[in-house]
């Protein structure tokens, strides 16, 4: 049996593979993404010629990213948290590279996002999803730790009723 951890639990590696872990993660990139597009055009007719160029370079990255991310939680699962954090803003930028080269060549090209600029909005991204998914797991922790006091408490309960009728007869 399984004793309760006094201490406070290590930070955990996100689950990338869990849909709901993707669904932030996608609305977070495109909310940051929409708002690139206002920082560069505030007015609305002019945010949408901003807007869909930068999620033309943000979608396949993302998908690509989680994607990648899921199929390799094995391997992250087995390093500590913080080579974790290396390992993952690594990737990222090498996926806001590779992403940058490729879309950037297909795409009609009039110098509107530079190299710079993209990994810029690649590590930044990636430092606020990292420490937002972190920070939802630490929340989760108390309600986790109250759940195993529980469960002890429940198994000690029968215990003390049981020798307290064997002491009694």
């Amino acid at each position: 049996m399984a004793s309760i951890n006094q201490k406070s639990p290590p930070p955990t590696l996100p689950d990338f593979c869990n849909l709901g872990v993707m669904l932030r993660v996608i609305f977070i990139t495109n909310g940051l993404g929409v708002l690139a597009g206002v920082a560069r055009n505030p007015h609305w007719p002019g945010f949408w010629d901003e807007f869909m160029p930068i999620a033309a370079f943000i979608q396949p990255g993302l998908l690509i990213s989680l994607l990648l991310l899921c199929g390799m939680r094995r391997l992250f699962g087995a390093r500590p948290y913080r080579e974790f954090l290396i390992a993952v803003m690594g990737l990222e930028v090498l996926i806001g590279c590779g992403v940058f080269f490729t879309v950037g060549k297909l795409l009609p090209s009039d110098g509107f996002l530079s190299l710079s600029s993209v990994l810029i909005f690649v590590i930044v991204t990636t430092a606020i999803i990292l420490f937002y998914l972190d920070l939802r797991s630490r929340a989760l922790s108390p309600a986790i730790t109250e759940a195993r006091l529980q469960a002890l408490q429940a198994r000690i309960r029968p215990h003390f009723l049981f020798n307290s009728l064997t002491a009694v007869l």
